[in-house]
Formats: C-alpha cells, sequence, structure tokens
C-alpha cells in the first residue's frame, strides 16, 4: 500500500490499467490516422465512404446490378431502404404533412422541396 501526503492509503494501480491509462494521457501526441472517408473510396470513381457496407452497395451501381424488385411494378432498387421508400407511393399514404398548407407528401424531401420553394417568405 501506497500513502498520499494526507495519510490516506492508495491501492498502487494493476499492470493491466497503466497499460490502457497511459496511451491516453501520455504527453505525446499521437500519429493523426486517416479519416473514415479516405479509408473507403471507389476505385470507378472519386466517391469515398464512411462504412464499408456503404461502398459495397455503391460499386453494384457501376455494375448495373439492382437485386431488389418492387413486386407492384417493374422497379429495381439498388438498396432494400430505396426499395421501401418506393413502396410508400404505391400506398398513396401521404404522411408528411405541411403545416403552413393543406398538401400533405409521400416523402420527408417532398414537403421539404415544397416549403422551400412554396413557404420560404412564410414566417
Amino acid at each position: 500500500m501506497l500513502e498520499s501526503g494526507c495519510g490516506t492509503r492508495l491501492v498502487p494501480p494493476k499492470p493491466t490499467m497503466i497499460r490502457i491509462v497511459e496511451p491516453v494521457h501520455s504527453e505525446s501526441p499521437k500519429p493523426r490516422s486517416r479519416t473514415a472517408k479516405e479509408r473507403h473510396k471507389c476505385h470507378l470513381c472519386t466517391k469515398s465512404f464512411v462504412a464499408l457496407r456503404d461502398l459495397r452497395t455503391h460499386l453494384l451501381k457501376h455494375q448495373g446490378h439492382k437485386p431488389f424488385h418492387c413486386h407492384l411494378c417493374p422497379a429495381t432498387f439498388l438498396a432494400r431502404g430505396y426499395l421501401a421508400d418506393h413502396l410508400q407511393s404505391h400506398s398513396r399514404t401521404k404522411r408528411w404533412k405541411c403545416d403552413d398548407c393543406p398538401r400533405s407528401f409521400l416523402r420527408p424531401a417532398q414537403l421539404a422541396r415544397h416549403k422551400e420553394r412554396s413557404h420560404s417568405n412564410v414566417s
């Protein structure tokens, strides 16, 4: 046991704690790592991605591969999320309502565009 200047007994740190704490509190700066976007670059165009799965999905685009098919029309999509967005167009349920007028929209991006074009001067 160690004692502090005020008489309190201190428990010495475990060796594993020293290994964990030292790099965090060391005086020397850590070498700068590449950003996440720099790690996942497309070799066919200039796009880069934070997540590897997004790069893989993007590469399918270059191959013309669209594995997700709408069961209600001939539309095909690159990603499941794009198909899910498309399926809302078949439901005719317009969930995104404008606060400034009676119009409603299938997608939030459509509502945002409407507000920008129609109500940008409304306070």
